[in-house]
């Protein structure tokens, strides 16, 4: 028998590791165990064993969700230590215990490591040198690993999946995982009890999956340049990420914001959006009740999206130089009650704010280029002769004037009249 056992090809010693391995993890109590210690079966084929080409070295450890107990230590460590060509540790979803060893840096060509979800969770912090292998996916999420996420984490060099979610991480996130830009497609830190404010480092991901949510000790905003990332759950986090801020971000770009005369603040990744210029919030500084960029150097065009700015009751974009159709999406402002739109280039022969503009006490279109008709808008108030200002009348640079029922005041008005209630201007 001691002559089988010190032959290679009758008796491998990766046989006598993973019997190593079976015992330590109560084995004859898995799930599954098909093959394990079955003399008959080449250990390549048991459960969750895969071998290289050559039929010879364990590459892959898959055992997730297999009833595995006991203690993850450096005596597991060291077993599997000795499978040198192991690249996949995966064993989520099982009921192992302890914490992660720093020799765990001793399995050299592990590129996949899944330890989530044990059920009575793993402990403790999180060795920083995890960094010293080659990982390309590493997932710990639900356990209770704790104290700081290691910013030697930003020095992962193929790292593509790193969730980290559901733990007791606290203090700060480290801005040092910026440094994974190049390489991470997944970053999931929800669910922990991180706190201070979220880096901007972060926001220089593209095409990435980021979830950060659940963290209530997060401090607000967070940088803009990550709440407009299509793939973040900080999207519906109103606190994090208020969505007013998202659209005047929108009207920046759209209006050619770089070109603005005075823009201060404009797209800073944490202030306030209520301190940006022109920009009055109400007295909880939630809602924007005020858009003032008069003679600001504005062009380009108007983004319809200003419609999500649905608390603003004053709207001042005169003498600049927008161009391109008045949006309708105006007219779901139900709150506005001043709108100045006068001395831009907006153009259109259709104009409609549809019927739900019902505070609206002054609405000046004057010296635009509108042509055709401007729909009725059930004028709410009692109007004086300023409070309605259009084109209408001649002279006019198109075929026909511009035809405005609901006018006030038509500012190049004469005869014959083509409103029926207007003054001339």
């Amino acid at each position: 028998i001691a002559t089988v056992q010190n032959d290679g090809d009758l008796c491998p010693p990766e046989i006598k590791i993973l019997e190593a391995f079976y015992l330590s993890f109560n084995g004859p109590e898995w799930v599954n165990n098909r093959g394990w210690l079955d003399d008959t079966a080449p250990y390549c084929s048991w459960f969750g064993v895969t071998c290289d080409e050559f039929g010879i070295s364990t590459t892959k450890l898959e055992l997730g969700n297999n009833g595995l107990t006991g203690k993850l230590g450096t005596r597991i460590i060291d077993i599997l230590s000795q499978l040198d060509e192991l690249d996949t540790l995966d064993l989520k979803n099982n009921d192992i215990t302890g914490s992660i060893p720093t020799d765990i840096a001793t399995l050299s060509k592990l590129s996949k490591l899944d330890l989530s979800r044990q059920t009575q969770g793993l402990v403790g912090e999180i060795p920083e040198e995890l960094t010293d292998l080659g990982l390309s996916f590493l997932n710990l999420a639900h356990n209770r690993l704790e104290q700081t996420i290691p910013s030697a984490f930003g020095t992962f060099d193929e790292i593509k999946v790193l969730d980290l979610s559901s733990n007791d991480f606290s203090q700060s996130i480290p801005s040092e995982l910026g440094r994974l830009k190049d390489t991470l497609i997944s970053l999931d830190l929800s669910s922990n009890k991180l706190e201070g404010r979220i880096p901007s480092e972060l926001g220089k991901f593209e095409d990435i999956v980021l979830d950060m949510g659940g963290n209530e000790a997060l401090s607000g905003p967070a940088p803009l340049s990550i709440c407009l990332m299509p793939a973040t759950d900080l999207t519906n986090d109103t606190r994090l990420c208020p969505p007013e801020r998202n659209v005047l971000r929108e009207i920046y770009v759209s209006a050619k914001g770089r070109e603005w005369t005075k823009s201060s603040l404009w797209l800073d990744e944490y202030a306030s959006h209520c301190l940006w210029f022109g920009v009055k919030c109400d007295k909880k500084d939630e809602f924007i009740v005020k858009l003032n960029l008069q003679s600001n150097g504005l062009s380009g065009t108007l983004s319809p999206n200003i419609s999500g700015l649905s608390f603003m009751e004053h709207l001042d974009l005169s003498d600049n130089d927008i161009k391109g159709t008045i949006p309708t999406e105006i007219g779901r402002l139900s709150n506005l009650n001043f709108l100045r739109l006068c001395y831009n280039r907006f153009v259109g022969d259709t104009t409609n704010f549809g019927h739900d503009l019902k505070n609206l006490e002054l609405l000046h279109l004057h010296s635009n280029l509108l042509s055709g008709s401007i729909a009725s808008i059930d004028w709410p108030h009692e109007t004086r002769s300023s409070s309605y200002i259009t084109d209408c009348g001649n002279p006019t640079e198109f075929e026909q004037s511009l035809v405005c029922d609901d006018c006030t005041m038509c500012c190049k008005q004469s005869f014959p009249f083509v409103c029926r209630n207007c003054i001339r201007c």
